[in-house]
């Protein structure tokens, strides 16, 4: 039997509150990463030709 669109909407509902919290996380360590490497970057640390996006 197929999913009722209320089924359906818990099973989204579910997954949205499980990732949402590792998705922000994973957000502020790339930024603080992008920030490393930029510091890095200003301070001649990181071999000449290197690059943050």
């Amino acid at each position: 039997d197929p999913l009722r669109p209320c089924e359906l909407e818990a099973i989204v509902q579910e997954e949205a509150e499980e990732e949402g919290p590792l998705a922000s996380s994973l957000t502020d360590t790339i930024d603080r990463l992008r920030r490393i490497a930029e510091d890095l970057l200003a301070s001649g640390e990181l071999p000449e030709g290197s690059h943050a996006r």
